[in-house]
């Protein structure tokens, strides 16, 4: 076929001059589609897409009458996309020939994948495109389509200058490893793949590629929306070497984008018994297939891969499928492929590595369930209150394990009898005891309790505080007189214990909103004005809850949203960035790679949502474009073009990282005060580094590679490191190296009444960082893993090394210095600081060090 194509390649170049070089709006379209296949390495390798074949479509589109020499190339190259999306080159062959001999036309679909027949009507222009390439340039054209009628901007950065990476572009990655005895056993169980590799120069890696594609899209059928190879470089070289022999490599790689509404189905439900159908159904899947009655009373051949009900065993049921076809079909063993779909699941379990039955511990999703299980009945509880004065009017949990974005969801806490549990309770709450170990981290899951309107509260804003806790306090008799439940008051909150579980109840009012608002001159005029009291309760009671409750929507549609916005958070964290990026952006900027995922699909998996994560990072232009995320699709067509203009006037009061959303469209609810501009570009770089770091280890060293690595900080750009006692990390099993975990505990181990509230909130490590950030935060600044880490990166401010004037404002930490013409200044002393960085850390620091070096003394 080759020979065939170098003698028809004249007569055909003449017929592309002729049909596309008369009109400079189709040129220009031609010049388009080369750019967005390039951008999409669809040109790439052998068995791809070839870029001279897009012309060969503009100039089978201008015979058939859909494209003109009069349009623009922006015409042509949608009208392009717009076929190549319904293109079926394998049932339905276009033809450059007027007429071609319908035994001719036969002949070519019978011998190739791909057919596409040139002016002559004797040769075949895509004998080396592949189905599963052509797949592939389907899918990508009808992406292409969906951003181009999406209502947002940057459609041309998003068409044509965004790189699509194969990491970046499926969901799973499969490598293959291979030798010549593999190749030699799959030759011999695979029909006829001796005779189709004489078609590609005797390589029978290139031959078993194929293959490999159309057997893994049978076997995971609606599952996968496309497998396809990763693309093999077809180098040059001297006539006078040896050709490049590809069965040389040693793997295959084949990516997998995923169906997420049948992806994770654990069972393969085939046909009917006695259908004819269900003997191929038994021969795809041998001894795995069995009978099975289903609630309708039918009988069917199925497919069971898993028991198991955790979600992180459910991501995992494509790579048995996987593993299980290319051993039956292929002779491929199991240990030879290596599917990388839950690698990173470590970083997100909470307990033990393995259970007693060898299963996975999972990777939090169920602990969330619990969790919203154990809020209805208390939601229930509360809304049923009829002692308060007013009517509570909602019920809504605030904390991130309410919209599934805990890095760590809350377990139960232990037993009171438990060793690392308080010793006794006082008033109805346990406390620890000196010289015991310290309770288990019990975090307090925030909720807001909105009461109905009323125009009687207090204008007065120590009133209002007194008359809430006024109300927190009959709320608690009620619940603990009337619904058995454990609970605790305090002036601010209402502590409720509920299978194991702490809700932090606050009452809240809007009337207080306005009161904090309420400013009153030296002349005893009343004004309105933003005070940061007043927007930091409007944030946590109002702002919240919604930012809460649409997360919460969108995880439902989307079922791997969850687990990336852990794991993103889990590498923020991990950095010692914490603190300094709020948790709700992080959610956010991750909710825009799925409701905006242009070029690509919407993540299916974790890993392709990290990925998704730290390329936004690193690529978008934070310091002029505001990102624009489309919650609940409530931006409309203007606001796309009014908002950035809008931004892009407001001057400095825009924050740095600037998120717009719907609710939002000033873009800093979640992103002032941090992050500022320092943190901003060290939050890109490390991400650009982190992307890179991972993608090569996804595409090349997933052997060997460590895909922790990300997820440890660089130490030796701070100035000093402070070592924490491992006995005072009470989420020491939460790191990311972290040797044991605790046993897990089981919701609703003891009646909830009869069991005093547990030690809520107490992380020493938390609070040494907090005090240290209190009181020192002048001079330095502190960093620091709060899930497990064991070390806090101080990094001095270049106000310690500043010389000031004499004033008693400054004393602190500074010591006097009389300088020329007797002038005293005064001078911070850092060892100052950190003697009494020791001494506030007393029991939990075991040492402070430069890196690399020994202690400081």
């Amino acid at each position: 076929m080759s020979v065939l194509h170098d003698l028809c390649a004249a007569r055909h170049l003449e017929c592309m001059r002729q049909s596309v070089g008369v009109s400079e709006g189709l040129r220009q379209g031609v010049m388009l589609l080369t750019v967005w296949l390039r951008q999409r390495q669809a040109h790439e390798g052998w068995g791809s897409f070839p870029e001279d074949l897009l012309c060969s479509v503009v100039a089978l589109l201008v015979g058939r009458g859909q494209l003109n020499t009069s349009m623009t190339g922006y015409q042509v190259f949608r009208a392009v996309l717009q076929y190549l999306s319904q293109a079926d080159w394998q049932t339905d062959p276009p033809s450059l020939c007027a007429e071609v001999e319908p035994s001719r036309l036969v002949a070519f679909t019978s011998r190739f994948p791909v057919v596409f027949v040139d002016g002559s009507g004797w040769l075949n222009l895509a004998y080396t495109l592949t189905a599963a390439a052509l797949l592939k340039v389907r899918q990508e054209a009808k992406l292409t389509i969906s951003a181009l009628g999406k209502s947002e901007g940057q459609k041309f950065q998003v068409v044509f200058l965004t790189h699509k990476s194969f990491p970046r572009s499926f969901d799973y990655l499969c490598h293959v490893t291979i030798d010549a005895r593999s190749l030699r056993r799959s030759g011999e169980r695979v029909d006829n793949l001796a005779t189709a590799a004489m078609d590609v120069g005797g390589q029978m890696s290139l031959a078993l590629t194929s293959h490999l594609e159309q057997l893994l899209t049978s076997a995971l059928d609606d599952r996968v929306t496309l497998v396809c190879a990763a693309p093999r470089p077809n180098p040059q070289w001297s006539v006078n070497d040896a050709p490049l022999d590809y069965d040389e490599q040693s793997y295959l790689t084949f990516g997998l984008c995923l169906n997420t509404s049948a992806a994770f189905s654990v069972l393969n439900k085939g046909p009917p018994a006695d259908h004819p159908e269900a003997l191929a159904f038994r021969e795809m899947w041998g001894d795995k297939s069995e009978m099975r009655r289903f609630k309708d009373g039918t009988i069917h051949e199925a497919v069971l891969w898993s028991r198991s009900s955790l979600q992180a065993d459910r991501r995992l049921v494509c790579g048995r499928i996987v593993r299980y076809v290319l051993q039956r079909h292929c002779g491929i063993d199991k240990s030879c492929v290596h599917f990388l779909g839950g690698r990173l699941d470590t970083l997100l379990q909470a307990g033990p590595e393995e259970k007693g039955d060898g299963s996975s511990p999972g990777t939090g999703e169920e602990h969330s369930l619990a969790v919203l299980h154990a809020f209805e009945e208390v939601g229930r509880a509360v809304r049923a209150l009829n002692t308060l004065p007013l009517a509570i009017h909602s019920v809504q949990g605030t904390h991130p394990v309410f919209r599934h974005t805990d890095v760590f969801p809350a377990e139960p806490a232990p037993p009171p009898d438990s060793e690392s549990g308080a010793a006794h309770s006082v008033h109805g709450v346990h406390v620890p005891q000196h010289g015991r170990c310290l309770p288990a981290f019990v975090p307090a899951l925030t909720v807001v309790c909105t009461l109905e309107g009323s125009g009687k509260w207090p204008e007065d804003r120590e009133a209002i505080a007194c008359l809430k806790a006024l109300l927190h306090v009959k709320m608690a008799a009620e619940l603990r007189e009337k619904h058995l439940m454990s609970v605790g008051v305090a002036r601010s909150h209402v502590d409720v214990f509920k299978a194991g579980y702490v809700f932090r109840l606050t009452v809240s009012s809007q009337r207080e909103i306005s009161v904090l608002r309420t400013v009153v001159s030296e002349s005893g005029m009343v004004k309105f004005k933003d005070t940061e009291e007043a927007a930091a309760l409007e944030r946590d009671t109002v702002s919240l809850p919604l930012h809460t409750h649409l997360l919460h929507g969108l995880q439902q549609e989307q079922p791997s949203l969850s687990a990336a916005v852990r794991l993103c958070k889990r590498w923020l964290a991990a950095q010692m960035m914490w603190g300094y990026v709020t948790e709700e952006a992080v959610e956010l900027i991750v909710a825009h790679t799925y409701i905006s995922p242009h070029p690509h699909a919407a993540p299916g998996s974790p890993v392709c949502g990290l990925l998704r994560f730290l390329h936004l990072v690193s690529t978008h232009n934070w310091s002029s474009d505001p990102l624009m995320i489309n919650l609940n699709a409530d931006f409309t067509e203007e606001d796309f073009t009014s908002i950035p203009k809008e931004l892009s006037q407001s001057g400095n009061s825009r924050p740095p990282m600037c998120l717009a959303t719907p609710q939002d469209r000033t873009g800093s609810r979640w992103t002032r005060p941090h992050p500022t501009g320092h943190f901003l570009r060290r939050l890109v770089v490390l991400a650009r580094a982190s992307l890179h770091s991972l993608e090569t280890q996804l595409m090349s060293d997933f052997l060997t590679a460590d895909f922790k690595l990300i997820f440890r900080p660089a130490l030796q750009h701070f100035h000093l490191l402070i070592r924490l006692l491992a006995r005072a990390n009470v989420v020491g099993h939460q790191a990311v190296d972290a040797r044991s975990r605790p046993p897990l505990t089981r919701a609703g181990h003891l009646d909830d009444s009869k069991v005093a509230l547990p030690v809520v909130g107490f992380n020493v490590c938390r609070k040494f960082v907090h005090d240290l950030q209190n009181i020192f935060g002048e001079y330095a600044m502190f960093f620091h893993d709060p899930f497990g880490g064991d070390v806090i990166g101080l990094v001095w401010k270049p106000q310690v090394s500043e010389v000031t004037g004499f004033k008693a404002s400054s004393f602190p930490y500074r010591r006097p210095s009389v300088g020329h013409g007797e002038t005293v200044s005064l001078t911070a002393g850092r060892e100052h600081i950190l003697d009494d960085i020791r001494l506030l850390g007393g029991g939990i620091v075991q040492s402070i060090e430069a890196p690399g070096d020994c202690p400081v003394d």
